[in-house]
């Protein structure tokens, strides 16, 4: 990860470990970026939320491709691109980068790039939206009203976990970096 992605670190609190970090999918757009924070427990698949600007179940209600979690689904789960085992983390992160960048395709032009699973249609409408967009307009009404912890507090098992939000808002008190991305 510090060669791959120089700007992750890994971070330790009291709720856990973590590798944290800011993707920005497109050079030419530094302005779209987003905070990643990644989870990973060796033995099992990494778990990953978009907690800048916050993209989950909080905020994205009928996202075909997050898990009621809030966390994200990077791959089809019946031909996994990648494997725990098989394959180095770095992998992973690949494909949440091409995961920002179909979000970001869904958001500027209303759709999904490429192909999706067989079953996805399961998992929420083609448009990834309420009806006629109602509830993500009024969650945007509300975190512009009230701004986001209400949100977080009213939903706090859709998104980001609570424990990783506490942290940012004690100013990373007991927030320890274990592996810092070298300069240069």
């Amino acid at each position: 990860m510090a060669k791959q992605y120089r700007q992750f670190s890994m971070r330790a609190g009291p709720g856990g470990t973590w590798w944290e970090g800011w993707l920005a999918p497109f050079g030419s757009r530094l302005f779209l970026r987003c905070k990643l924070i990644l989870v990973y427990t060796f033995g099992r698949d990494p778990i990953t939320w978009i907690a800048e600007p916050e993209i989950s179940k909080r905020t994205w209600p009928k996202h075909r491709h997050l898990f009621a979690s809030g966390n994200l689904c990077v791959q089809d789960p019946t031909a996994p691109n990648w494997k725990y085992g098989r394959d180095d983390l770095t992998h992973y992160v690949d494909l949440v980068v091409l995961w920002v960048a179909c979000h970001i395709h869904l958001q500027e032009y209303g759709r999904w790039p490429g192909p999706e699973s067989a079953d996805s249609h399961r998992h929420g409408p083609p448009t990834f939206r309420s009806p006629d967009g109602v509830a993500e307009r009024l969650i945007q009404e509300f975190i512009a009203r009230h701004g986001i912890r209400p949100l977080w507090e009213k939903l706090p098992n859709a998104g980001v976990p609570l424990w990783l939000v506490e942290r940012w808002d004690l100013n990373a008190i007991g927030d320890t970096p274990i592996i810092e991305a070298p300069d240069g």
